[in-house]
């Protein structure tokens, strides 16, 4: 998104001091992401992606969201296309949201089906992959 802002500059739609909505939503994303990764490591299980879980987290974010990193991490990127201001980083954030929806995400959900079976099922059925 850097490269993109400073390099390839397309129409400069936000400045200063609206732009600064988006350092706020950049900080609360990372905030987030810190606060689930402290529920990952009080369940004592791995957060890192294509690893075994030894924990089903399905409370707090979990129950909106069966991927709230993921959503953290996104609004991570719409506030740092805000904050920039320009158009042309924006091309990141459907391309993140293509990998993680359609590479990542299937992965962890077999692993956790075949890990936790019928509880996995029963929260997946009741919870949405994004919000």
């Amino acid at each position: 998104m850097t490269a993109l802002h400073f390099y390839y500059p397309v129409l400069q739609w936000v400045a200063p001091p609206l732009s600064y909505i988006g350092c706020a939503l950049f900080a609360l994303g990372v905030v987030a992401v810190i606060i689930i990764k402290k529920r990952f490591d009080a369940a004592d299980t791995t957060i890192k992606p294509f690893e075994v879980s030894s924990a089903l987290l399905t409370d707090g974010p979990y129950r909106h969201s069966r991927n709230p990193i993921y959503v953290c991490m996104m609004l991570g990127l719409i506030g740092i296309f805000i904050a920039f201001g320009s158009l042309s980083p924006v091309i990141v954030i459907p391309v993140f949201f293509w990998i993680i929806n359609s590479r990542i995400i299937p992965v962890e959900e077999s692993m956790l089906e075949d890990a936790f079976g019928e509880d996995y099922r029963n929260f997946k059925s009741g919870v949405r992959r994004w919000i």
